[in-house]
């Protein structure tokens, strides 16, 4: 739409400036002509006494109109005023029961983690209980094994002869050397004890961690190392258990005595472990070495 036919052109100012100047020839040729009659000047004077009641009367109305609006405004503003004030009321209700969920979610969230702490607790207690039993379940299988073989009385496989032991010996062979490889390691043990004299039943404890249950745990590690440990010293004692019970050791006060006629077989059932192919033992077999080399060391 073109707005330039809206705006007076030169011409339409022209005319109208000139009906202005009309208009305000005539209002002061009237004036002058009726300057002296009373009559209208009375008219005059009458009609504007009554615009001016119409225009009080006028404002009036208008003020009570304009008073009502007001009122009614600030009725209006004073209920949403209220209106603000519950809303900030429910506001901080509802921060307050916001915060009170929070805090009950941290709690909730810390009580997961304890219990979760708890449950983690638990089950490196079941996995031990369960190396403790795998450790017997072998203990037996280590003796079921020696029983029956030691009944059949079949020779042992030795590289060095082909003759069997003597029977009180058989056992003690079968044992450190045919039923498991940590029955195994636990004779090649033995036979280091044998070299370091007579210890007592306190050094005996000490040499069995360290040239028996330190290695045999620092090789479980890789299948499982959060109960190897314990594995290893239930493998040790039952073991020991084992050996007992067969009269291959004996306590005697505070020393513990390996039967002297066992002694043979313990050393050559030792040579047997320690010249096997098996790569578990013989990595083992280099670390309780290295061990018994520092207990010489240090002359216990």
């Amino acid at each position: 739409m073109n707005t330039n036919s809206k705006r007076f052109t030169r011409r339409e100012w022209l005319m109208a400036i000139l009906v202005l100047m009309m208009c305000e020839y005539w209002i002061i040729t009237t004036s002058y002509e009726y300057r002296s009659s009373e009559t209208l000047i009375s008219y005059i004077s009458f009609a504007a006494t009554i615009a001016s009641i119409l225009l009080a009367v006028i404002a009036i109305i208008y003020s009570f109109v304009q008073a009502d609006a007001q009122q009614t405004a600030s009725a209006t503003m004073l209920t949403q005023t209220e209106s603000l004030r519950t809303t900030a009321t429910d506001l901080f209700a509802s921060g307050t029961i916001i915060t009170e969920q929070v805090s009950r979610i941290t709690e909730t969230t810390e009580r997961l983690h304890a219990l979760e702490q708890v449950l983690d607790a638990a089950n490196q207690r079941l996995q031990g209980i369960e190396g403790h039993i795998t450790g017997i379940k072998g203990s037996q299988d280590t003796v079921i094994a020696a029983i029956k073989s030691f009944q059949s009385k079949s020779p042992p496989q030795t590289t060095n002869s082909t003759s069997p032991p003597k029977k009180p010996q058989d056992v003690a062979y079968i044992i450190f050397r045919r039923t498991s490889f940590d029955a195994d390691l636990f004779g090649y043990m033995l036979s280091i004890f044998l070299k370091l004299g007579k210890p007592s039943k306190p050094e005996f404890d000490k040499i069995l961690d360290l040239l028996y249950i330190a290695p045999i745990a620092e090789k479980l590690k890789k299948d499982n190392p959060s109960n190897a440990q314990a594995m290893a010293i239930t493998k040790a004692y039952s073991i020991l258990a084992i050996a007992r019970a067969f009269g291959i050791i004996s306590y005697d006060g505070d020393h513990i005595n390996i039967a002297p006629e066992f002694e043979e077989t313990i050393h050559e059932a030792a040579k047997q472990t320690q010249a096997g192919e098996v790569q578990w033992v013989k990595e083992a077999i280099l670390i309780i070495d290295e061990a018994a080399a520092k207990l010489k060391e240090d002359k216990l």
